[in-house]
């Protein structure tokens, strides 16, 4: 069991240690500073559990699998970036086929916004608060009282909700154009 000014003297020895280790993990100072500030919050915590003779390799345990979680996070973040910009492909590719003179400016806002319009409130805000506002995912997740990794898949879910409906009425909007060319012909 470890006492308040025990901590701090653990603190003032492996600190320095700790994040030069985090920093190694990480490649960034930003990055390091943070895992260095959780693990050493960590252990304020869970000090009372603790043995002191176990404490250098706790903190460096504790350390390497902070900044695996942080590489895992980035990881998902990276590949949901990489789906959604191909999601956005696949709309663009579909308002090209479509042809410019088919679909304009106004028309594009039209759709949106009663695509918009029909979703429910919390998507609504989720909505609002991630593409109108730009909020990072851990603002979101306080605001709305839940995890970060929920409001993450809430995110995707909803952009792809919203695109299909996009297609769908992109798609709707071409059968009609080809059927009035076939009428008119």
């Amino acid at each position: 069991m470890l006492k308040q000014a025990r901590i701090e003297e653990i603190c003032n020895a492996y600190y320095g240690d700790v994040y030069r280790f985090c920093l190694y993990k990480t490649g960034e100072r930003e990055e390091a500073a943070e895992l260095t500030q959780e693990t050493f919050l960590l252990l304020q915590q869970k000090a009372p559990a603790l043995e002191d003779g176990a404490i250098r390799a706790w903190l460096f345990k504790t350390a390497h699998n902070l900044s695996l979680s942080r590489y895992r996070e980035k990881r998902k973040r990276l590949q949901t970036e990489v789906a959604l910009d191909a999601a956005e492909g696949v709309l663009q590719t579909e308002i090209d086929r479509l042809g410019e003179a088919a679909l304009d400016e106004e028309t594009l806002l039209a759709i949106g916004t009663a695509i918009l319009q029909t979703l429910d409130a919390p998507d609504q805000a989720l909505y609002r608060m991630h593409y109108k506002l730009h909020m990072k995912y851990a603002d979101i997740a306080a605001a709305l009282g839940v995890s970060e990794n929920t409001v993450q898949v809430r995110a995707f879910r909803l952009r792809a909700r919203v695109l299909q409906r996009i297609r769908t009425e992109l798609n709707g909007r071409e059968e009609a154009v080809c059927k009035e060319t076939i009428v008119i012909k």
